[in-house]
């Protein structure tokens, strides 16, 4: 773990089970997080999951920086703003949406109980009724949270 924040969960979650005994889920991507983002740097984390690595990139960045932690999964945001409000974490914007090509709407299909991180988008139409696990959730572009938030540094 890069800095002083913490999580509660449980060890049959594996992203928490991996950062309980790793510090991190991704290790590669937070080395590299750790030798590139400064002090009051702008980050944003694209498909933040339950917020192990968004809690590292808090600590990163510091209190003047800022994270966008973009996640869609409306179980997985309830979890990562839980965790960033447990922190104290003021540095960080939770953004409850996908990332695509345009603003819109989604079908996100719901990761499994023990890895949450499995959740993923297709487009709308191509919702199956047999697929209870499907939710619809709103999207956006990169380029509108970079006018909202600034471009990452």
């Amino acid at each position: 773990m890069f800095g002083s924040s913490f999580i509660s969960g449980t060890m049959g979650v594996e992203v928490d089970a991996d950062f309980a005994l790793y510090g991190s889920v991704n290790v590669e991507g937070m080395t590299v997080a750790h030798n590139c983002a400064r002090t009051g740097d702008v980050v944003y984390e694209f498909g933040a999951n339950i917020g192990t690595e968004t809690i590292s990139l808090a600590d990163l960045v510091g209190p003047t920086g800022k994270v966008v932690a973009v996640e869609a999964d409306p179980t997985n945001t309830k979890v990562l703003t839980e965790r960033i409000q447990l922190n104290s974490l003021r540095q960080v914007a939770v953004v409850p949406k996908a990332v695509s090509d345009s603003d819109g709407e989604l079908l996100l299909r719901h990761g499994t109980k023990e890895n949450p991180g499995l959740s993923f988008v297709t487009k709308r139409e191509q919702k199956a009724p047999s697929q209870p696990d499907t939710v619809v959730v709103s999207s956006t572009t990169g380029d509108n949270l970079m006018s909202f938030y600034g471009p990452p540094k």
